[in-house]
């Protein structure tokens, strides 16, 4: 009798084990996408002599996102975003806007209105549960022939939060 429980007990082990990894799945967050623009003579307001036109922005569509690993359709999160200059210049404003609301059971609210983005983390959007494939567009402001020509880059940042 006790070598056949001795037997039994690890069996129930492994099972416990093996369904507490699959009740806690990771919440992740994938961004897919860049944006490269590339600032020139096509982008001069009135031709030859005149400034830069003062905004770029990006496809509706620049960059995709998905929210996975949610707890459930109720839990609830939230994703910050911030930049982390390379070379930046002091002029230059970066915002993003969420422009589609992706697809699965959970739900996305606000970030439809562009918000700037800084060095310090902001809150661009927040919903609850698993999302995937909702869109973002970028607006780079600021543009002028007064800013010395370079490469200009910054890396961004986005942080979810499960709140």
């Amino acid at each position: 009798m006790v070598f056949r429980s001795s037997r039994v007990l690890p069996c129930a082990l492994v099972l416990w084990l093996s369904t507490t990894l699959s009740v806690w799945a990771a919440p992740a967050i994938v961004v897919t996408g860049d944006w490269n623009p590339a600032i020139g003579a096509a982008d001069l307001q009135s031709g030859a002599g005149s400034d830069l036109v003062p905004t770029l922005q990006s496809s509706a569509s620049q960059v995709a996102v998905d929210i996975t690993g949610m707890a459930g359709d109720s839990d609830a999160w939230r994703i910050d975003v911030r930049r982390t200059d390379s070379v930046w210049h002091g002029d230059f404003t970066l915002e993003v806007r969420r422009t589609s609301d992706g697809a699965g059971s959970g739900v996305i609210n606000s970030g439809s209105s562009y918000l700037e983005l800084t060095v310090l983390d902001e809150a661009l959007c927040d919903g609850e549960g698993d999302r995937t494939g909702f869109e973002a567009q970028f607006r780079l402001g600021g543009i002028s022939l007064q800013i010395p020509p370079d490469v200009y880059s910054t890396t961004l940042t986005w942080t979810l939060v499960d709140t």
